[in-house]
C-alpha cells in the first residue's frame, strides 16, 4: 500500500508538473498571440493613418493643381477676349481711317478735276482752298496715326493739348458737307 501511495504521489507530482508546464506553455503562447495581435493592430492602424495622410496630401496637391489650371484657363480666356476685342477694335479703326481718308481724297480729286475747266477765278480759288484744306486734314490724320503708332511702340510720349470742340465740329461739317 505504501508503494501505491508513493506511486500516486509521484504521479500527482508528474501530473501537476505536466499541468504547470502545459499552463506555462499555454500562457506563453497566449501572450505571444496577444503580442502578435497587438502588433498587427498597431501596424494596420499605422498603415491606415499613413494611407489617410497620403490621400489627404494627394487631394491637396490635386486640388491646388486644379485651381491653378482653372486660374490659368480663366486668364487665358480673358486674354483671348481682350485680343479678340483688340482685333475687332483695330478692324473698326481701319474702316474708320479708310473712310476718313476717302472723304478728303474725294474732295481733292473732285476739285482737281473741276479746276482746269473752271473759268471763274473765284471758283478756282475755292477749289484750290478745298484742295489745300483737305490735304492739310489728311496730313494731320496721317500724323495722328503715326503718333498713335509711336505711342503704341513706346517710342513717343503723349502730347496733351487743348482744342476747341466747336472748331472740330465746324471742320468736320465743312469736310463732309
Amino acid at each position: 500500500y505504501t508503494g501505491s501511495v508513493e506511486l500516486n504521489g509521484r504521479m500527482n507530482n508528474m501530473i501537476s508538473e505536466f499541468e504547470r508546464e502545459n499552463n506555462e506553455r499555454f500562457t506563453a503562447r497566449y501572450k505571444a498571440f496577444v503580442l502578435e495581435r497587438d502588433n498587427s493592430y498597431y501596424m494596420i492602424v499605422g498603415l491606415a493613418l499613413s494611407v489617410s495622410l497620403l490621400a489627404i496630401m494627394l487631394y491637396t496637391i490635386i486640388h491646388r493643381d486644379l485651381n491653378r489650371i482653372n486660374q490659368y484657363q480663366r486668364q487665358l480666356e480673358a486674354s483671348n477676349r481682350e485680343n479678340t476685342e483688340l482685333l475687332q477694335s483695330r478692324k473698326r479703326m481701319m474702316l474708320t481711317i479708310a473712310h476718313d481718308l476717302r472723304a478728303p481724297l474725294a474732295t481733292i480729286k473732285g476739285c482737281a478735276e473741276l479746276l482746269p475747266g473752271e473759268e471763274k477765278k473765284s471758283r478756282k480759288d475755292e477749289y484750290a482752298e478745298n484742295i489745300l484744306h483737305s490735304s492739310d486734314y489728311m496730313i494731320g490724320l496721317v500724323n495722328t496715326l503715326i503718333g498713335f503708332y509711336l505711342l503704341d511702340t513706346g517710342r513717343n510720349k503723349p502730347i496733351l493739348s487743348i482744342f476747341r470742340l466747336e472748331t472740330l465740329f465746324s471742320e468736320t461739317a465743312r469736310n463732309y458737307g
